[in-house]
Formats: structure tokens, sequence, C-alpha cells
């Protein structure tokens, strides 16, 4: 659908605990206005074959220079390469 374009669908309509003003009272059936639906297409992205890095394990609080990036280990975090990713861990 492009932005010239327009749809219409249902909104089924929905109870919600909440539905009470602050002195318990339900507030009953109410029409609200939707002004602005934002739609996404989510496909999946190509299969990303990333080359191994080095063996790395870092305890923080430290600064690990990489390539291409710089990388925080707050303290009490642990770092470790897990083939191409680096994951930071609190133990």
């Amino acid at each position: 659908m492009n932005s010239a374009s327009a749809a219409t669908t249902t909104i089924e309509p929905v109870v919600l605990p909440n539905d009470q003003d602050a002195s318990g009272r339900t507030l009953g059936e109410r029409e609200i206005e939707l002004v602005a639906v934002r739609t996404a297409d989510v496909r999946p992205g190509p299969t990303l074959d990333l080359p191994a890095g080095e063996p790395l394990r870092a305890t923080g609080p430290t600064v690990l220079e990489l390539d291409g990036a710089t990388c925080w280990v707050p303290p009490g975090w642990v770092g470790a390469r897990d083939g191409p990713t680096l994951v930071l861990t609190k133990p």
C-alpha cells in the first residue's frame, strides 16, 4: 500500500482491566478515532557468513579495541568471543 491509498479494517472491541476511573467505576463503551497506523513489511535478510575472530576473553572494567569498533566492558561483566560474535554477560 502506498501513501496515496487508504485501507479500512475493523478493530474488535477489547475491554481492559484498567477501563475504570479513579473511583473504580467502569468507563463503559466509548468511541475512539484511529488517526494513523504504521505497518511494516518484514522479510528475512540474507545469510551472513562472518569470519570467526581470534579467541578473546575480557573481564571488566576494560576497553576492547576491535577491528572497526571499540567495546566497553563494565565492572563485573565478562566478554567472550563466540565465533564472530562478542558476547557480554554479567555473571
